[in-house]
């Protein structure tokens, strides 16, 4: 029995320590990732600070596109007739 209990132990300690390092390792990560994405909200609120930007209504992007601007972007037909590049053939 005790040497049962010895066995499992020298195989789960090693296993447990590694198991440890790694949930070690994965919390550093986030915590990295976490100061990272912090860094880059100030940075970006002061940008905003300096230039006024304006939050859009449907993703709550910061300087998102006023609608002013995105009608420039807004598809408008051509001047001259035109056909579609696989228009039906009808006999």
């Amino acid at each position: 029995m005790l040497e049962t209990a010895e066995l499992v132990r020298r195989l789960l300690v090693p296993i447990l320590i590694g198991t440890s390092r790694l949930v070690a390792a994965l919390l550093a990560l986030l915590l990295m990732q976490r100061g990272a994405r912090a860094l880059a909200i100030g940075r970006r609120a002061r940008l905003c600070g300096l230039y006024s930007c304006r939050r859009s209504k449907s993703a709550g992007v910061a300087g998102a596109p006023s609608s002013e601007s995105s009608q420039r972007f807004v598809s408008s037909p051509p001047p001259y007739p035109v056909s579609a590049p696989f228009a039906p053939i009808t006999r």
